[in-house]
């Protein structure tokens, strides 16, 4: 077990979530700052989006030139650059070019360690521990999006702007590359080179199944807000705080996770994730929106033991596995915002959430066909 390997990983992925939790707080004032239409602002989400997506299509380039440790490393230095050129846009009232071009590097350095991080703890750890490990991996994320809104909270005591808060959290993926310098890779490359093909059915399959979680709970946290307060009449705080559960569940789900024994049946564990989801999905969409947030603690493990199932069940084809499934998650998330905003408004916001419903049907018949 390569201790560094991991620190790096479970590091660069706080780092990712630390900045991408904190562009959701101040886009509001990012909009004001530059005197623009949602519409208009919506790219700097969307852009991200897409160009995490591309990083996946031609993951097997820079994967195979780099590796997994040294691509990491590469995306450390991108969240830099990105993070400061956001503060340095929010300088200037026409700055949002600017600001759309840092969301665009961001997007890079966020496509790269979808699959670099995987790796690096598929190769690091030994398969007994790689339940444990993964789950400590996305637990990362969970708890970033909790430090981030604390962190600009303290920044605006002190009454300093959002744009000086993109400057001061560019501190963090510095120090971290500065630390990244010093983990070697040993001579060893994790790549997917040396990997044999793997069959097509078993990865479009993987990939659809992976990609319809994720959509889903991306979609729960990105819409939750919106949809209790017009569809339910929530007002805003009251709807903040129903999300606020849903990430505090999936943290601690993840966290538990962790001391969960890997002799339990793992295909068990995400049958059981996501039938209970569903139970969830429908009582909270059609008699107590609460569930909507308890869904988080279901949805927890589902992620870090999938990754875990992956890698044990498909040892050998493992990194060619991964790399395929994170190219579906990039291309179905970035689908997704498009469909729901179009079913939204077509059908309303509610047909447009059950959406998940049917992702996650889907996911456990995907599941179940699995031998």
């Amino acid at each position: 077990m390569n201790v560094y390997f991991i620190l790096l990983a479970y590091f660069a992925l706080f780092t990712l979530g630390l900045i991408d939790n904190s562009r959701g707080p101040v886009y509001p004032e990012v909009l004001s700052q530059f005197q623009i239409f949602k519409s208009q602002g919506s790219v700097i989400f969307s852009l991200s989006s897409l160009m995490a997506f591309i990083m996946t299509i031609i993951s097997k380039f820079w994967l195979g030139r780099w590796g997994a440790v040294t691509s990491t490393k590469i995306s450390i230095v991108l969240h830099f650059i990105a993070t400061i050129l956001m503060g340095i846009a929010g300088k200037s009232s026409s700055g949002f070019p600017l600001f759309v071009f840092a969301s665009l590097i961001f997007g890079l350095g966020v496509g790269i360690q979808s699959i670099s991080l995987n790796m690096i703890i598929a190769n690091a750890v030994s398969i007994d521990k790689r339940q444990k490990y993964f789950a400590g991996l996305h637990s990362m994320y969970g708890f970033a999006s909790f430090v981030a809104p604390a962190l600009l909270s303290t920044v605006y005591h002190f009454e300093l702007s959002w744009q000086n808060y993109f400057m001061l959290l560019s501190i963090i993926p510095l120090v971290l590359f500065f630390f990244s310098i010093n983990v070697k890779t040993g001579g060893k490359k994790i790549t997917s080179d040396s990997i044999s093909p793997v069959d097509k059915k078993l990865a479009t399959s993987l990939g659809i199944m992976f990609s319809f979680y994720v959509s889903t709970e991306v979609m729960l946290s990105s819409r939750l807000v919106v949809y209790l307060n017009e569809v339910w009449k929530y007002d805003l705080d009251k709807a903040s705080s129903m999300l606020s559960i849903f990430f505090l569940l999936l943290l601690s789900g993840r966290v538990l996770f962790i001391f969960v024994s890997n002799k339990i049946d793992s295909k068990l564990l995400l049958k059981s994730s996501v039938l209970i989801s569903i139970v969830f999905l429908l009582i909270g969409m059609n008699y107590n929106p609460l569930f909507l947030s308890l869904a988080g603690g279901s949805m927890s493990i589902f992620f870090p033991c999938a990754m875990s199932w992956i890698s044990i069940r498909y040892h050998e084809q493992a990194e060619s596995l991964i790399s395929i499934v994170m190219t579906f998650v990039g291309g179905m998330i970035v689908s997704m915002h498009g469909i729901f905003g179009v079913i939204s408004d077509a059908y309303g916001l509610t047909a447009a959430m059950s959406m998940g419903l049917f992702f996650m049907f889907t996911v456990l018949y995907l599941l179940q066909s699995h031998k």
